[in-house]
Order: C-alpha cells, then sequence, then structure tokens
C-alpha cells in the first residue's frame, strides 16, 4: 500500500511540475496606438502560433511565431523570411514591447482583448 502512495503521489506531483509556455500570454488582440497597427496572434489549426499584422486595417504581414524565454522566432507566410526578435512584458502582460527586425527601434503594444 505505501508504494501505491509513493506511486500516486509522485505521478501527481509530476503531472502538477511547471512547464514554461513562452506562447501563451502573446495569444490575443494587440495595438499600438501612435501608428494604427494592431496585431492579432492566435492558436491555428495544429496548435502553432499564428499573427496577423494589421495598419490601418490592411493585412502587412503574417506569419508563425515561437516564443522562448528573451525571443521569439518569427517565420513569415507572405514573403519567405525568418528572425528573431527580442521582446518584453509588462508585470501584469498587457503590455510588450518587441523589437523590430534589423532595426533599432521596438514596437510598444497594449492587450485590448
Amino acid at each position: 500500500m505505501l508504494i501505491k502512495s509513493l506511486l500516486i503521489i509522485s505521478f501527481l506531483s509530476l503531472s502538477n511540475a511547471p512547464t514554461e509556455n513562452y506562447n501563451e500570454p502573446f495569444i490575443g488582440i494587440w495595438s499600438e496606438s501612435h501608428s494604427g497597427e494592431a496585431i492579432q496572434v492566435f492558436r491555428g489549426e495544429n496548435e502553432d502560433i499564428l499573427f496577423e499584422r494589421f495598419l490601418d486595417n490592411v493585412l502587412v504581414a503574417s506569419g508563425k511565431v515561437d516564443a522562448g524565454e528573451l525571443e521569439i522566432q518569427v517565420t513569415r507566410s507572405d514573403i519567405d523570411s525568418k528572425y528573431k526578435l527580442e521582446y518584453a512584458f509588462s508585470p501584469d502582460q498587457q503590455i510588450l514591447s518587441v523589437m523590430k527586425p534589423n532595426s533599432t527601434e521596438a514596437w510598444l503594444l497594449y492587450k485590448i482583448r
């Protein structure tokens, strides 16, 4: 009986072990107030994390993102391009700063949904 109890406790502690899923905080709709840009980040059919970036309601970029602890890997589907971008969230994960590709500038995005 003791062995069964230890096995059950071990299994429960493993199933509750923290797993970092850096993609989850990105899911939603983000807006940059001064530029008219909006980015929709959503889960695709096969659990990929996809994005669509709009400027004044016109689609200007789309693709797949995969987040690590400090950077995201972007694979564009509208053009043949792949790159990594550094990012940081505010403590409440409602504000997101993302470095623009090949630039010293960043997007400052506010989660709107």
